[in-house]
């Protein structure tokens, strides 16, 4: 059997891990922070702020399987953040939620009770110069510099996410050179809030390979900001803080987009597209949700996520190498609907003329290359987030 060469690049990398043996990430984490941001600022120094980062409260919960059929237990908090007193943020709740298990992703987050709370504080150093006037005191005067004065202003923050993560590799016989495999995945949940204070939530799944390659997608996202609408009677502009939302959807290749004002329709959308795989060479799938609020708001996906189908070519033979339920991704053949959902590695090398392969290494370097890239892109977010 010939490996693509994308593939033989992962067995080289495995030779450096201490796990060879097949890794099969199903993952789920949540966090969020309730963060004190602020900025310090003279007209002595000119224009040089700096910022302020403290994490008023912070929460997080962190569960995987990387065990052949292991699924983990979801990883939640529901909890109060604690506010202070001292500039004006009182406490708020948060509840977060994140399962999945093969086949199917679950996240939910919301924030309750969040009022952006700002503080300006001006202070005036104190300035010696001599004066003759006062000899008798060493000739020092200490006054305010009122034309120097240090303005500190202080504000709130609150954020909260929850993601969820499957990934599988399929070992497909039957056949020679390539193969279309066609999949649908049904998204269904709700954004909600972004009252106010330019609150925000959002929603992000994407079903791709190991190569990046995203088959289907969709991201929505939901804010709460200003409109300015002109008054012909007056002849001014007058403030209209609106709710806005957009969607975009990727399946069979292409994007679609939509928008508008006010709350964002439920969402409820059957995702299909193809991918092309080559037989003998494992099909890698990777489906990850996140849900996402900033400020007040509520991104609910907990139960909605779910593989509906995985059509194969017809005659085709297919293992799931994680060793989870075949059912849980509703395999299924086209054309005559003849095929094999093997329940070992022995029956789908069978119909690989006895060149097929007894393990598939997934080495934990890539798992771990993807784990801290994920930490970063968190790490990213919070630093965003605080310069806000």
């Amino acid at each position: 059997m010939q490996l693509k060469p994308l593939f033989a690049v992962i067995i080289g990398l495995s030779t450096t891990s201490a796990a060879s043996a097949a890794n099969y990430r199903v993952e789920n984490q949540v966090w969020g922070d309730y963060q004190m941001n602020g900025s310090v600022t003279s007209p002595l120094l000119g224009s040089l702020p700096f910022n302020i980062n403290r994490n008023l409260d912070h929460d997080y919960s962190y569960n995987s399987g990387n065990t052949a059929g292991t699924v983990p237990a979801a990883a939640e908090f529901n909890r109060t953040f604690n506010g202070d007193a001292t500039i004006g943020a009182g406490d708020i709740h948060v509840s977060t939620y994140a399962q999945t298990d093969w086949g199917l992703n679950h996240a939910g987050v919301k924030i309750e009770g969040f009022s952006k709370a700002e503080k300006t504080v001006v202070a005036y150093p104190q300035i010696t110069t001599t004066n003759p006037d006062f000899m008798g005191m060493g000739g020092m005067y200490s006054s305010p510099d009122t034309k120097n004065p240090i303005t500190i202003n202080t504000s709130t923050n609150a954020y909260s996410n929850a993601s969820s993560r499957w990934e599988e590799l399929y070992q497909i016989s039957g056949g020679t050179g390539t193969g279309t495999a066609h999949i649908s995945m049904h998204v269904d949940g709700f954004l909600d809030g972004a009252l106010a204070n330019n609150d925000n939530a959002s929603i992000n799944y994407n079903l791709s390979t190991f190569n990046g390659e995203q088959i289907l997608g969709l991201y929505a996202y939901t804010s709460f900001y200003p409109d300015w609408v002109y008054d012909p009677t007056s002849g001014t502009y007058n403030r209209a803080d609106t709710q806005h939302w957009s969607e975009s959807i990727l399946q069979n290749g292409v994007w679609s987009y939509s928008s508008g004002t006010g709350s964002l329709p439920s969402i409820n959308e059957m995702l299909q597209g193809d991918y092309t795989f080559t037989y003998g060479d494992p099909l890698y799938l990777n489906s990850y949700l996140d849900a996402y609020v900033n400020g007040n708001g509520e991104s609910n996906f907990k139960n909605t996520v779910t593989m509906e189908s995985l059509i194969l070519p017809e005659n085709a033979s297919v293992y799931a190498l994680s060793g989870a339920n075949p059912a849980a991704y509703h395999i299924a053949f086209s054309g005559n609907g003849g095929g094999t959902v093997c329940a070992t590695l022995d029956c789908v090398n069978g119909g690989l003329g006895g060149g097929g392969i007894s393990q598939v290494p997934v080495p934990a370097s890539i798992w771990m290359f993807g784990s801290t890239l994920a930490g970063l892109l968190g790490i990213t977010r919070r630093r965003q987030l605080a310069s806000f």
